[in-house]
């Protein structure tokens, strides 16, 4: 499998609490890498480097061979083939659903209205929300907000996905949707990297689950060897406490 994401030694702190601590990593092309972990460990913040939304304090971050600490890469550029999708949804609440999905790509990738309108119908349909391409977002659900965000990522033609937490502000029947959504994705080979306290999914759909605490990354595995054999003790607490909280 080709590498597509490659971190090197990454340390970030705020305030002078250190959040990441010589954390490195690799992702490879069309693998779903599931980040899990007790809250405050550092899952957020790792996801945010990978397109610089947090600059890290030192380290490498490599995507595609080009590293985005280096001053002369078009940092730009390289984040306009890096979809992200928000636990908040981000959206332009007072404008349209085919407003929010055409924006950027008519401004960054000079697009004409009408192919962009063309593909947004594409795009709505795989999401399963086409019919509600002239609503005003305001009007939608959590879940269908969602649907649209990743609709809206999918219009650029991304190289990989991010995902933070995507179903944490989603009341709970609105969650299956948005997971099925992500599901059909992992099977057209979308390479994604997804921050999530939906266990199911880590172990169902992912190829590999990276456990992080305390800024460090504890272990990563198959989800069959996270789940059912984890070698660390952090790995089994937050499993048996997860588990608890259920």
């Amino acid at each position: 499998m080709r590498e597509i994401i490659r971190v090197e030694n990454l340390f970030k702190s705020f305030n002078e609490k250190i959040i990441l601590n010589d954390v490195s990593l690799k992702i490879y092309e069309k693998e779903v890498v599931s980040i899990i972990g007790p809250s405050g460990g550092g899952k957020t913040t790792l996801l945010r480097c990978l397109n610089l939304l947090n600059e890290p304090d030192s380290g490498n971050i490599y995507f595609n061979d080009q590293n985005l600490m280096d001053a002369n890469t078009d940092l730009n550029n390289l984040r306009m083939e890096i979809g992200m999708v928000f636990q908040n949804f981000n959206l332009f609440n007072n404008k349209t659903v085919l407003e929010n999905l055409i924006l950027a790509p008519y401004k960054l990738l000079k697009k004409s209205k009408a192919e962009l309108n063309e593909k947004a119908l594409v795009v709505l349909t795989k999401v399963g929300m086409k019919d509600f391409i002239n609503q005003r977002v305001e009007t939608l659900s959590g879940g269908q907000k969602q649907r649209v965000a990743i609709a809206r990522s999918l219009m650029m033609d991304p190289k990989i996905m991010l995902f933070d937490e995507p179903t944490s502000a989603l009341d709970p029947e609105m969650i299956g949707e948005v997971l099925t959504v992500m599901q059909d994705l992992a099977k057209s080979g979308m390479t994604m990297v997804v921050v999530t306290h939906e266990m199911s999914f880590a172990k169902e759909v992912s190829n590999r689950v990276i456990v992080v605490s305390d800024g460090r990354i504890v272990e990563a595995d198959s989800p069959n060897i996270i789940f059912n054999k984890p070698k660390e003790d952090i790995t089994k607490q937050f499993l048996r406490n997860f588990n608890k909280s259920i």
